[in-house]
């Protein structure tokens, strides 16, 4: 309705000036005929009031037509000439009535083609049927030549055939730009509401509200949300979709979205619709799919790729909040697992050093040696703890430093097993080292924390029997610390190396810190390597690979 509502308005428009200007007029006419004692201004003055109230009674209506009150003009002309020629005096409300009937009727029509664009042919025919005629029939009342009327009368019409076809032609040009601009209007009103919804951190389901806000704005059937992979794997649907199996795409479409592009359906099951794929951080995770339409637009295309990008960036911050509480959470455990890792080493040695001063006369050699014994092991285990914080802490910072040398694993591999705090825990366990000398580039120091990480590792999550083996294979020296245990899971073994993360507890155990692998990892790292972790007949194997050094016989 608010399209008809502006008609009426511009037909309203068009009455009021013709109202002033038939007023105007009037007041004209008759001051003239007062003032030259003229009493056919008289004569015409009814035709003047018939006219206004006409006008007046159009503009009344809610939905008022300028188009026969011209019409009306233009025959009240011709009908005022006719009844002055019937009364014996010359015409005086138009000089040429022929051409002032032309003229009124060539602004109906063109009054027509711009406000009544479906009604321009009607007006047109009846100009053409009502005018001949009429201005013959006032040329002949005239007693103008026949040559004449038909010049004027054939003039008139081309000009205004020729009139009326190019401002109807401009009209509908001018419409259909309103028409696309309204909708390039709505169009970003859908992206920017979608965008909203995607925003909101008060929403329940932002996805469907940004769904729903494409279908409508968009004028599509339906709209689907799929993401493929990650945490928040699953399909929003909104509208008619269809009972399609979006989460199991067509090999056709994974292999277009591969290439950053949008495929047009319908494609094996999927029906008609535009398919654009949704990224995060690089790569191809789902899709934004508009359902019932798949003709190529480039405007509703670029639109609906931005709001792909959209929900990529909204999945990347749901991921980065899952992460970030995730972290929060981490830091706590780590808070109470080194509270907890301290305060065991640290009670024993405070209360044997207390043992120790208190009654060290009464002590016996052995007694004392193994008090000091305990502590030293304890203050190394304490040690190492602040040593892998220290670590994680320099390396996220950058101010780690590595001094590579020429490093023999088999001898570091046995000094970490020969460690007293190390020795105490594996005497409960069958532990094996096997393979020869083999050297590799790396800091010793970093190296040798790298493989006591990784033996304690086995130690608290392992089974009872541990291999430790060192080898050159591939240009690579090698270490791999193997044990019988259970194993990880799939997703346990993508994060293991993960700052902070521990994949269960064991009840015998004491909880760790969840720093050793990733520590592992990034001293490895630091000096060319890596560590893997690998699931081989059984056994839960962790790998350290560094360069090798060949060493010339």
């Amino acid at each position: 309705m608010p399209q008809r509502s502006a008609l009426g308005e511009l037909h309203r428009g068009i009455l009021t000036v013709a109202l002033v200007a038939n007023v105007a007029v009037f007041l004209v006419d008759v001051g003239t005929g007062l003032i030259d004692g003229d009493t056919r201004a008289w004569v015409r003055a009814p035709f003047y009031v018939l006219v206004g109230a006409v006008e007046v009674w159009q503009r009344r209506r809610p939905e008022p037509d300028a188009t026969w009150v011209l019409f009306l003009v233009a025959a009240l002309v011709g009908g005022a000439t006719f009844v002055e020629h019937g009364l014996g005096f010359e015409a005086g409300l138009a000089p040429d009535p022929v051409a002032a009937t032309a003229v009124v009727f060539t602004l109906a029509v063109v009054e027509a083609a711009v406000a009544r664009r479906r009604q321009v042919r009607l007006v047109a025919a009846l100009y053409l049927l009502l005018f001949v005629p009429w201005t013959a029939a006032l040329a002949i009342s005239e007693a103008r030549p026949p040559g004449e009327v038909l010049m004027r009368t054939t003039a008139a019409t081309v000009l205004l055939t020729l009139g009326s076809w190019f401002v109807w032609k401009l009209r509908t040009r001018l419409e259909d730009l309103a028409v696309e601009r309204e909708r390039h209007v709505r169009l970003h009103e859908a992206v920017a509401e979608a965008s909203e919804a995607l925003m909101s951190v008060s929403l329940l389901e932002p996805l469907g509200t940004a769904a729903r806000a494409v279908r409508d704005g968009f004028g599509v059937a339906g709209v689907v949300v799929v993401r493929l992979t990650g945490p928040t794997a699953g399909v929003t649907t909104v509208g008619d979709t269809g009972a399609v199996p979006w989460d199991r795409p067509p090999v056709e479409v994974v292999t277009a979205l591969s290439t950053r592009e949008p495929v047009r359906g319908p494609v094996g099951e999927w029906p008609e619709g535009i398919y654009f794929p949704v990224t995060v951080n690089g790569a191809v995770v789902g899709l934004l799919g508009v359902v019932g339409s798949a003709a190529p637009d480039p405007a509703a295309d670029g639109l609906l790729g931005a709001v792909a990008e959209m929900i990529g960036s909204f999945w990347e911050r749901v991921e980065a909040q899952h992460r970030l509480e995730e972290l929060v959470r981490s830091k706590d455990e780590l808070v109470a697992a080194v509270s907890h890792e301290l305060r065991t080493p640290l009670t024993a040695v405070l209360g044997l050093a207390a043992e120790l001063t208190q009654r060290w006369a009464d002590l016996g050699t052995e007694e004392i040696r193994e008090f000091t014994t305990i502590i030293s092991e304890q203050s190394r285990d304490m040690a190492d703890i602040v040593e892998d914080l220290l670590v994680a802490a320099r390396a996220d910072l950058g101010t780690l430093s590595i001094r590579p040398d020429k490093v023999d694993l088999r001898a570091e591999v046995d000094s970490v097993v020969a460690t007293g705090s190390l020795r105490a825990k594996t005497s409960s366990v069958d532990l094996e080292v096997e393979g020869e000398t083999v050297f590799a580039w790396a800091d010793g120091l970093r190296c040798r924390q790298v493989i006591r990480n990784l033996v304690t590792n086995a130690l608290r999550y392992g089974g009872s029997r541990i291999r430790i083996r060192v080898a050159a294979t591939g240009g690579r020296s090698v270490v791999e610390v193997a044990d019988d245990g259970v194993g990880l899971d799939e997703t346990e073994g993508a994060r293991i190396f993960e700052p902070y993360y521990r994949a269960r507890q064991v009840p015998t155990q004491p909880g760790s810190v969840g720093l050793g692998l990733a520590v592992s990892r990034q001293l490895a790292r630091l000096m060319g390597g890596d560590v893997r972790y690998e699931r081989r007949d059984g056994w839960t194997v962790f790998v350290l690979e560094l360069p090798e050094v060949v060493v010339s016989t």
